[in-house]
């Protein structure tokens, strides 16, 4: 793009303009519900992160990964509340569309 002196101008886009703009959901488990996918292990002292368009494919994406033997799923502002009840934290991030 020509500046006013002639020059030109480059843009650079921040790589966080690319990112997914789809909201995040966090899936918890029960106390019997351990998984090991791609070498790391999910149980009750962490939870799951998956982008979603919505809830409801955030549970289709759960259902998917760990059939039925998961717990909760929560929403960003839930997860805030709660993320003490979990001293792993937050694994994994991963983008679903319905």
């Amino acid at each position: 793009m020509m500046n006013r002196r002639g020059g030109t101008h480059s843009y650079v886009v921040p790589p966080s303009s690319f990112e997914s703009q789809m909201p995040n959901f966090y899936i918890s488990f029960g106390q019997g519900h351990t998984h090991r996918v791609d070498g790391k292990t999910y149980d009750c002292d962490a939870l799951y992160k998956i982008e979603a368009e919505d809830s409801m494919a955030g549970r289709r994406a759960a259902f998917a990964v760990f059939d039925a033997k998961w717990s909760s799923i929560y929403d960003e502002e839930e997860m805030l509340k709660s993320i003490h009840y979990y001293p792993r934290g937050v694994l994994n991030a991963q983008a679903h569309s319905s």
